[in-house]
């Protein structure tokens, strides 16, 4: 029998430079274009999300900007897309800002402060024979 020489190549991936502070704490420095926090695991419900997010809408500047920083793409696509990158942050900046600012208004509760009502309980109906409990479940409250 003739043998055949099939050789396994192993793709290596880029390694992430870490390095020591003086005042203790750990640099990261990331191997891809554009990445900024370090690589997902395949399994994590964000990975999984925002790459079939991705694959189902290229065009979607949310999940090409997660995808970039979190290092889904393989180092040549990320160079690649890093261009479309730029632009989809800006739109993803711009869009949260506006959220953001809007999500701020004020309704004029700052001219009228609300005022704030003070409720006393004085008058407990019990007999002193009689014990009064009170038990708490999930977004329940009951008095017995």
């Amino acid at each position: 029998m003739a043998s055949s020489s099939s050789s396994i190549v192993k793709e290596e991936k880029p390694r992430v430079a870490t390095g020591l502070n003086k005042d203790g704490t750990l640099t990261l420095e990331m191997a891809k274009k554009g990445q900024r926090y370090p690589e997902e695991s395949p399994g994590s419900g964000d990975y999984v999300f925002y790459q079939t997010l991705y694959e189902e809408n290229p065009e979607s500047p949310m999940a090409l900007v997660w995808c970039i920083e979190h290092g889904i793409f393989e180092a040549e696509k990320a160079v690649e897309l890093h261009k479309k990158y730029l632009k989809a942050k800006e739109i993803f900046v711009k869009n949260n800002k506006a959220v953001a600012a809007s999500s701020s208004i004020d309704y004029g509760m700052s001219e009228k402060k609300k005022k704030k009502r003070k409720v006393t309980v004085t008058d407990v109906a019990g007999d002193a024979g009689m014990a009064i409990t009170m038990s708490e479940g999930i977004g329940t409250q009951i008095m017995a």
